[in-house]
């Protein structure tokens, strides 16, 4: 994974709290409109994506504890067979 500018991640962690910020007054004030709840994620993950300084900042985060660092490896492993799955499939379809 690329190195973050610590510029760059500086702003981003500002940004996150700004919208975390936003978002527990949107709760407050429409909270009994929204029906988010443990386990449910539908509406807010549809298409989701996660850009190179969120990966980062994920990546942070479960290196963060000790606990985490299995699934760390877990997914990296993941990552690499389904990449080099991709760049298989891409190679073969340019063919």
């Amino acid at each position: 994974m690329a190195i973050i500018d610590p510029q760059i991640q500086a702003h981003y962690i500002h940004l996150q709290n700004r919208v975390s910020e936003f978002f527990s007054a949107v709760i407050l004030k429409h909270s009994k409109q929204m029906k988010c709840a443990n386990g449910c994620y539908n509406c807010c993950a549809n298409g989701l994506t996660v850009s190179p300084i969120e990966a980062h900042s994920i990546l942070d985060f479960l290196k963060a504890s000790d606990e985490r660092l299995a699934l760390i490896e877990q997914l990296q492993v993941e990552t690499r067979i389904e990449t080099s799955t991709a760049s298989s499939s891409v190679a073969r379809a340019s063919v």
